[in-house]
């Protein structure tokens, strides 16, 4: 799929990514999660499932 970022040439492909956040009690990092991600520009899709969960 093509990237949806204007004037990027790139293509979308299935990555495993890692996404970091931090609480009030510390850092998060959950690891492994299925993503879309722009070989070239970097841009990320989830989808509606990933997010809601």
């Amino acid at each position: 799929m093509n990237c949806s970022i204007q004037n990027c040439p790139g293509q979308y492909g299935h990555k495993q990514i890692p996404y970091v956040t931090t609480t009030i009690k510390g850092l998060v990092v959950v690891k492994d999660i299925p993503a879309e991600v722009c070989d070239f520009c970097g841009d990320t899709l989830l989808s509606k499932e990933v997010v809601e969960h």
